[in-house]
């Protein structure tokens, strides 16, 4: 799924598309067996939506939170 994949039984092999057109990061789903979310809603079978700053994406098991800019140090605070 990613370049160094995610660990996720839930997750296939190729669940989801990352795309970025017109310099917005879209996500969309490639026929994955449990589905892909996006804010608490299911993507249809060839359906991108595009993120906003904050949006939670769900494949699998996994959660994943969009960020449009880091802000704060990158090491983990203690």
């Amino acid at each position: 799924m990613f370049e160094h994949g995610i660990t996720d039984a839930k997750a296939s092999r190729e669940h989801a598309m990352f795309s970025r057109p017109g310099g917005v990061l879209h996500v969309g789903d490639a026929g994955s067996r449990n589905g892909t979310f996006v804010d608490g809603q299911q993507l249809g079978r060839g359906a991108r939506v595009p993120l906003r700053d904050g949006s939670m994406v769900r494949i699998g098991r996994t959660l994943l939170v969009y960020r449009e800019a880091l802000e704060g140090d990158l090491a983990p605070s203690a």
